[in-house]
């Protein structure tokens, strides 16, 4: 693949921060702008060390649909942009389209296209294409097959952090984590498993003074934060509300996974986290720890893909595709049939 293209994608990467830095692109309040200019600097440094492979796939039109959660999330497909030589199509989700369209507009590549459409035209326009890439709901899985195409399909899935000695900087760098796009991402941490009973008022002190930097993004709905949260009050043991967040500790799995909420469980050994999480296992995605190391255990005992340090949720490398041992080469290959 030619360094010119990786060039154009670096240059189109910083004009982007740029633009989104001096308000030209969305409003600050839109996303949590800190986070979002560390997440594109680091594509940008993920890109630049990036070696582009030159590929073949059979596939010549990818339709590529977008989930709304994560507004940079559509930066990990760089590299597939990179070395695969096809026509592609972003759909984009309503509540990112003007965003994520700034980018391809600054990129303007003539082989990539991106616009927000409705899900009647998403089906209609995805019958025109060879390939399809999916992220999303469950739902979504259900309309691919419809489609009679080739795709691949990655599902709703979530994060844990697990703190094994007690560190207040280390508990900050996990609240940041958790905060990270309003706790939306399959990245974010959701659950905090600990050797030690984590101290409640200490947690509020950290929040109070993070919430400045990872506030609630324009969409957050208050309502459903509010309505959700009222019956995880019920099934805990103990709780700490504030207006836009809330920490549970709960000794069972629950049912409603509000934004901006976290779930915290006490453990001894590692097994009881997979008895606590029950079938839900299969639907992890990254595990955050202190310096981000693989566990056997894990690997075994869950669907585990990632593992990362604190702090660093929303920066996953290139080369990893949201599912374990998936690689760029083998992208295309597999893939399901309905």
């Amino acid at each position: 693949m030619s360094s010119n293209k990786k060039e154009k994608i670096i240059k189109a990467l910083k004009l982007f921060k740029q633009k989104y830095e001096k308000g030209e692109i969305v409003s600050s309040k839109k996303y949590q702008k800190r986070l979002v200019l560390e997440s594109i600097e680091h594509f940008i440094k993920e890109t630049e060390k990036y070696e582009a492979k030159e590929l073949v796939s059979p596939y010549k039109k990818i339709f590529i649909i977008l989930p709304a959660n994560v507004p940079t999330e559509f930066f990990e497909f760089i590299p597939i942009l990179l070395s695969y030589n096809a026509f592609f199509f972003f759909k984009l989700p309503k509540r990112n389209r003007v965003f994520i369209k700034s980018f391809f507009e600054i990129l303007n590549f003539n082989n990539i296209k991106a616009e927000y459409l409705s899900h009647k035209k998403t089906l209609k326009e995805a019958k025109n294409f060879d390939f399809i890439i999916g992220s999303g709901s469950s739902g979504l899985e259900d309309s691919l097959k419809d489609l009679r195409k080739p795709y691949r399909f990655f599902g709703p899935k979530f994060s844990f952090a697990i703190m094994k000695n007690f560190s207040e900087k280390d508990l900050k760098s996990v609240l940041k984590d958790f905060l990270s796009f309003d706790t939306e991402g399959c990245l974010s941490a959701r659950f905090l498993f600990t050797k030690f009973d984590l101290d409640l008022k200490l947690i509020k002190k950290i929040i109070r003074n993070i919430r400045k930097e990872l506030y609630p993004q324009k969409d957050f709905d208050p309502y459903l934060f509010d309505y959700y949260n009222a019956i995880n009050l019920y099934y805990s043991k103990d709780s700490l509300i504030l207006k836009r967040e809330a920490i549970f500790k709960v000794n069972e799995f629950p049912k409603y996974f509000p934004p901006r909420t976290l779930f915290v469980k006490r453990y001894e050994k590692e097994i009881e986290i997979i008895d606590f999480l029950i079938g839900a296992k299969n639907s992890v995605q990254a595990i955050l720890n202190k310096d981000g190391s693989k566990s056997d255990f894990f690997i075994k005992n869950t669907s585990v893909s990632l593992f990362l340090p604190f702090r660093r949720a929303q920066f996953p490398p290139f080369g990893w595709f949201f599912e374990r041992e998936l690689k760029l080469e083998d992208f295309f290959q597999f893939k399901h049939y309905p």
